[in-house]
């Protein structure tokens, strides 16, 4: 028996403003309009995302945050206040990279641990330097 697919989701009948981006369409109520066109759902997000650069930010606490450019700051503002963009600590990430070798060959695995590591002694050695700065300026010691 044939499986039913999901629904297309429509968001609005919209219609390209001149000289203006596909992210930047307009509302368009004028159904039979040729330059009207109806936009699934998906291909809205795939527009919007295609215009958007999605970067990682570190809080010096190592949680790590993804950090949308492209984005209006009222937007990236609702978005962090809501908690959509959330963080995910650093040790965690860590743990989660390690579960996506489950399935790789040995030799692979091994190769990408060994650059794993790398990067996280000289994240450590960074963290290092800057505690050795900081406790020289307030005089207090590491424990």
């Amino acid at each position: 028996m044939k499986q039913a697919s999901a629904p297309t989701v429509w968001v609005t009948d919209l219609h390209p403003v001149p000289g203006q981006p596909l992210s930047q369409l307009a509302l368009h109520n004028k159904v039979g309009n040729s330059k009207s066109y109806r936009v699934c759902r998906a291909t809205l997000q795939n527009v919007v995302f295609s215009e958007l650069t999605i970067s990682t930010l570190c809080h010096p606490d190592g949680v790590v945050y993804p950090c949308p450019d492209g984005l209006e700051e009222g937007v990236l503002d609702t978005q962090f206040r809501e908690n959509r963009l959330t963080g995910r600590p650093l040790d965690l990430l860590v743990e989660n990279a390690i579960a996506l070798l489950i399935n790789e060959p040995s030799e692979d695995a091994l190769q990408q641990l060994q650059t794993l590591r790398l990067r996280l002694l000289r994240a450590l050695d960074a963290v290092d330097d800057r505690m050795e700065k900081l406790e020289q300026r307030t005089g207090s010691r590491r424990q």
